[in-house]
């Protein structure tokens, strides 16, 4: 970790609690938002471990595919593991990799849905009609919002 502040973002992306555990998005902001985005959009899954050096079960979020022989689904009694060997991209300040994520929102056939949820975030205390330009210049926070509720509404209607 190069500064406090990233280790406390980490902390914060450690301690997100899971989808599953029904936590509403609108709250989330920074890293937490990215961990939301990890898990519900990117497909990332909170995995559990006991650490070597200690009889303590921890857990972190990880891509599906570097799944270890030593972690199990996490159950969410764990300690989140606020160490720094695994990284998750900054979808809610980076541009990049909020066009990262709209690429996978766009693989799971949620571009509609997406669109209209995008729309109705930039109408929010606009009153003049939503043009290309406004949809083009989104900020990737306003991206990672539309792409959860898009997810979302995807889960409530199926």
């Amino acid at each position: 970790m190069n500064s406090v502040n990233e280790e406390q973002n980490f902390s914060n992306v450690a301690t997100s609690k899971s989808a599953s555990d029904g936590v509403s998005v609108s709250g989330l902001s920074g890293r937490e938002l990215d961990a939301a985005v990890a898990e519900r959009v990117m497909g990332w899954v909170w995995w559990a471990t006991t650490l070597r050096f200690s009889a303590e079960r921890r857990r972190a979020l990880f891509q599906p595919e570097l799944k270890n022989p030593d972690y199990q689904l996490a159950d969410g009694s764990e300690e989140p593991f606020t160490g720094d060997n695994y990284f998750i991209s900054h979808y809610s300040s980076s541009i990049a990799a909020a066009f990262e994520m709209q690429s996978r929102i766009s693989d799971l056939g949620l571009a509609q849905e997406f669109a209209v949820a995008l729309g109705q975030i930039l109408l929010r205390g606009n009153t003049q009609p939503i043009t290309a330009f406004d949809y083009a210049n989104a900020t990737a926070e306003q991206r990672c919002r539309a792409a959860l509720q898009a997810v979302e509404k995807d889960h409530e209607s199926s």
